[in-house]
């Protein structure tokens, strides 16, 4: 997990908010018939979807060809967040991103702000 994700987590907790981590859904895969997962799932009091977060750190900005964040694994992160996006779109589910350039805490906020007024 990413500093990023850890920070989302703990902040999600705090506020005691219902949700889970790495969310599929049992039709949507990668290559190899790998499902692809959500960073978080929000979910409603009776375990329904509420939205998804997702967390986007650097390594979904470009490749650096340093260990495992190559540009072909770039170009593959970039095809299965487009496949996730468009699943989101085409099934009316709300999904939110935050950036590894934003204040979490404060795009969690607005996030909670929307979602909860």
């Amino acid at each position: 997990n990413s500093k990023g994700n850890m920070t989302i987590h703990r902040l999600l907790a705090l506020r005691e908010v219902k949700f889970e981590t790495e969310y599929v859904f049992p039709d949507l895969f990668g290559d190899g018939g790998r499902q692809l997962r959500f960073d978080f799932a929000v979910l409603n009091d009776d375990n329904s979807l509420k939205c998804l977060i997702e967390y986007q750190g650097d390594i979904h900005y470009a490749g650096n060809n340093r260990g495992w964040n190559t540009e072909e694994a770039y170009e593959k992160r970039k095809v299965y967040d487009e496949r996730k996006l468009k699943y989101c779109q085409d099934n009316q589910i709300m999904l939110y991103y935050i950036t590894y350039q934003e204040n979490i805490e404060e795009r969690l906020e607005e996030i909670f702000n929307e979602l909860y007024c």
